[in-house]
């Protein structure tokens, strides 16, 4: 139920009040010294109390509106993105468990990584590379791209710092705050000593946003693997997933957290801000 012109009913109704009961007592006084005048001065107040709620409501409902705007941006920018990508890494990280748990699907995987691990690095047939991104090794790189795109979507939200609240179905808060907990918590399951430390998650994160702000595609995030000047940026992601053999049980602990980040980003896009 929409409760935003009940709460103009009665803010427009404080103001009223104090202008009646003004009124009032100008009329009264009127009524005590020219009758004559009453009319003029009835319609004088009428007209201010009309004027006055009218210029109230009018007030609210441009700030209202602006404040929907708004929230239209913040959700555009920050919440419909990983609404798309964070079940699209998960699905990602999922089939890499899968494949890490079946033997004869290991080695397969390992050497898909290892594949882009050695091209990166000599940076021989490109060509040849790009055509293996599309076929054979299109896996291994998307895994790969699919990770980078959420560590450049999580700094967009820590350095841009989006203010967002509101109330749940539930009636409980939820804010910028939270989005920024559950973020935190999917960047210390990447951290320790075998995985990617914070700074280079926004390292390679920064490596795939463009200047304009957009992130990168997964064909200009190939390009990237191969770029002379550009790779070495991704030389930690590269080498995490290139020994991604004994990390079946870290993958499923991200995905859980993929998936509260996921339940978050369901709500908070599904509804309005709180007026």
């Amino acid at each position: 139920m929409n409760h935003f012109p009940i709460r103009i009913a009665k803010r427009a109704f404080l103001i009223a009040m104090p202008l009646t009961i003004a009124g009032c007592s100008l009329v009264n006084e009127a009524t005590s010294t020219k009758e004559s005048m009453m009319p003029g001065i009835v319609t004088a107040i009428v007209s201010a109390i009309i004027a006055g709620i009218g210029g109230f409501a009018a007030s609210e409902w441009r700030k209202r509106d602006e404040r929907i705007k708004e929230w239209e941006r913040v959700r555009s920018r920050y919440l419909t993105p990983f609404r798309i990508t964070t079940p699209e890494l998960r699905k990602w990280l999922e089939e890499v468990v899968r494949h890490l748990r079946d033997p004869n699907r290991c080695a397969r995987l390992l050497a898909w990584f290892q594949r882009i691990k050695d091209d990166a690095e000599k940076r021989q047939n490109v060509g040849s590379f790009f055509w293996e991104c599309n076929g054979e090794l299109y896996f291994a790189a998307g895994t790969m791209y699919a990770t980078a795109r959420h560590f450049a979507l999580s700094n967009r939200v820590r350095n841009e710092s989006p203010y967002l609240e509101y109330r749940d179905a539930e009636r409980k808060s939820v804010s910028d705050e939270t989005l920024l907990d559950r973020l935190n918590g999917i960047r210390d399951e990447f951290s320790g000593e075998d995985g990617l430390w914070g700074t280079l998650q926004e390292s390679i994160g920064f490596a795939l946003t463009k200047a304009d702000g957009t992130i990168c595609s997964y064909r200009e995030f190939c390009q990237l693997l191969v770029d002379e000047r550009e790779w070495v940026w991704l030389l930690r992601l590269i080498d995490f997933f290139r020994d991604i053999g004994n990390k079946a049980d870290k993958l499923e602990r991200i995905a859980k957290r993929l998936d509260d980040l996921n339940a978050l980003i369901v709500r908070m896009a599904a509804r309005r801000i709180r007026w």
